[in-house]
C-alpha cells in the first residue's frame, strides 16, 4: 500500500513540475516592475474557418473544372469567348501564330486544372505547404492571364482586343493572392502536416 501510494505521490509532484513548466507562474512583485507570465495561448479564441471550407469544397474543384471547359472550348474553335470569338475560324487562318498560342493556352489549362486538384487535397489535409500552394496557384493563374492579353497582342499587332474578362480575372487572381495571403497567415498555426 505504501509503495502505490509513493508511487502516486511521485506521479503527482512530476504533473505538477511538467505543468510549472509550460505555465511558470510569478508573483507580480511592484520593487521588481514584473508583470506575471501569460501564456497568449491559453487566451487564442479559435479563428473562424467558413473561406476555408468554401475553398476547398467548392472553388478549387470549380476552378479545375472551368480549366477543363477553356480547353474544350478552345478546341470546339469557339475561342475564348470575347471579342475575337465571334470570327475565330476567320482569325485562326488570317495570324498564324494564334494556334500556337491557343495550343500553349491550352496546355496550361490542363496544367493549372491538375494543379486545383493538388492544391484542393494539400489543403484538406492541413498540409504545411497547402496556403503557399494556394498562392502559387492564383499566381500562375494571373501570369497565365498576362501572358494570353499580350500574346494576343502580339500575335495580332493589336488587331485584336481581349473582352474584360481576361483583364478581370488577372486582377481577381491577384486580389485573391492578398487576401488568401492575409487569411492563412493568421491561421498558420493548423496547417503543421
Amino acid at each position: 500500500v505504501d509503495v502505490n501510494n509513493a508511487q502516486k505521490d511521485s506521479q503527482d509532484i512530476q504533473l505538477e513540475n511538467q505543468q510549472q513548466q509550460e505555465y511558470p507562474t510569478q508573483i507580480y512583485s511592484p520593487q521588481q516592475g514584473e508583470y506575471p507570465y501569460v501564456n497568449p495561448a491559453m487566451f487564442q479564441q479559435e479563428l473562424p474557418m467558413k473561406w476555408f471550407k468554401f475553398i476547398v469544397s467548392f472553388v478549387l474543384g470549380f476552378s479545375a473544372f472551368m480549366n477543363f471547359v477553356s480547353v474544350i472550348v478552345f478546341f470546339l474553335g469557339f475561342g475564348n469567348g470575347t471579342t475575337y470569338g465571334r470570327n475565330h475560324r476567320v482569325l485562326l487562318l488570317v495570324y498564324e501564330g494564334l494556334p500556337v498560342l491557343e495550343t500553349v493556352m491550352c496546355i496550361w489549362s490542363v496544367l493549372l486544372a491538375f494543379f486545383c486538384i493538388f492544391v484542393r487535397f494539400r489543403l484538406a489535409s492541413f498540409k504545411a505547404d497547402g496556403p503557399k500552394m494556394l498562392m502559387i496557384l492564383y499566381i500562375c493563374s494571373a501570369v497565365m492571364n498576362v501572358i494570353y492579353i499580350i500574346g494576343i497582342y502580339i500575335v495580332t499587332k493589336g488587331a485584336v482586343s481581349l473582352g474584360a474578362t481576361v483583364h478581370t480575372q488577372t486582377v481577381v487572381c491577384t486580389l485573391m493572392v492578398v487576401c488568401n495571403k492575409i487569411y492563412f497567415d493568421k491561421r498558420k498555426h493548423l496547417f503543421v502536416n
